[in-house]
């Protein structure tokens, strides 16, 4: 499903014009009609997209055209940000600020490898860590964007997203091996903020299904639980009832910490070594994946990366 921009560009339905540094994507017939934050509002004669766009400076988070004024108007705010209000308007083309990452109408939100020995869950609710902003984007490294050659990665993603969840339609929570997506989930992400869409109650599609949606399943959430050393810290947990090491299973549940009890106790065979290459991503191949050796299930396996994309809500088109 994916598609990696390794130039930052405008992109329109497909096609791209160069305009800036930045990369914009552009959403005809909609526009910001109230609270945001104006920069600059210009108006010339044939005013064009890449003209708008280039006023669109560091500071700016979107900005619109309009066909029939000739008027351009920046924005601080993205267009997703709390209290922006958006609206059909045939005479208007809206360019938000974007992740450096999409794939049609979906955005990476998060990214996350295995191995890098760093705290998923913290990055995750580190408030103000931006990797798309204009002042990070262009020093963010590309492989750590990427979902196929992306041995030499050395961070997560972040996006800002994460901090103005807003908007929000769907959510499509990804788990990547050898470069290819082996396991999903896509959530209804209406009314939800950035923990509470995690939930079997929304899955809409995955390849878990029917199990995941039917199962009792203990504590589904991102948060998960994180104890000290002996313990266990396990994050993004779609898990099943508490067994016993040797017999539990799960359809995904990352290892977020450099030990954990059951692997540790050597009852979980295909989760390696958390103590040296932590975190760990671990996924069923379809249904219930046994996470000890004396599961009922085929055993789950380990991804390299995990990545959560979101496609935005837009007004509906004008008629």
């Amino acid at each position: 499903m994916y598609a990696f921009l390794s130039t930052l560009a405008f992109v329109v339905c497909g096609a791209s014009v160069r305009a800036t540094s930045l990369m914009y994507t552009l959403r005809a017939g909609v526009r910001i009609s109230s609270g945001g934050t104006v920069i600059i509002r210009s108006v010339r004669a044939k005013m064009t997209v890449p003209f708008c766009a280039s006023l669109c400076g560091a500071t700016c988070g979107a900005f619109q055209v309009s066909s029939m004024t000739d008027e351009c108007v920046t924005f601080s705010e993205r267009f997703h940000t709390k209290g922006i209000e958006l609206t059909s308007d045939p005479e208007w083309t809206l360019g938000y600020s974007q992740s450096s990452v999409s794939d049609g109408d979906w955005t990476l939100a998060f990214r996350a490898q295995t191995g890098l020995n760093a705290y998923v869950y913290k990055t995750w609710v580190s408030d103000g860590t931006h990797h798309d902003s204009p002042e990070e984007a262009g020093d963010f490294p590309q492989v750590c964007l990427r979902l196929v050659d992306y041995g030499s990665c050395d961070r997560y993603f972040r996006s800002q997203i994460l901090d103005n969840w807003e908007k929000i339609q769907e959510v499509r929570f990804s788990m990547v091996k050898s470069g290819a997506e082996v396991a999903y989930a896509v959530f209804n992400g209406t009314g939800t903020d950035r923990e509470s869409w995690f939930h079997p109650s929304r899955i809409m599609s995955s390849s878990w299904q029917p199990g995941v949606t039917t199962d009792t399943l203990t504590r589904p959430e991102i948060k998960g639980y994180c104890g000290g050393t002996g313990t266990a810290c396990r994050r993004f947990k779609l898990y099943g009832a508490s067994l016993g090491c040797p017999k539990e299973w799960a359809y995904t549940v990352t290892i977020d910490a450099p030990y954990d009890a059951c692997v540790d106790q050597g009852h979980w065979p295909t989760a390696g070594d958390p103590a040296q290459d932590f975190p760990v991503f671990l996924y069923s191949q379809s249904g219930r994946g046994g996470l000890g050796e004396s599961a009922e299930y085929p055993l789950i396996q380990r991804a390299d990366v995990m990545a959560v994309w979101v496609k935005f809500a837009w007004p509906p088109a004008n008629k």
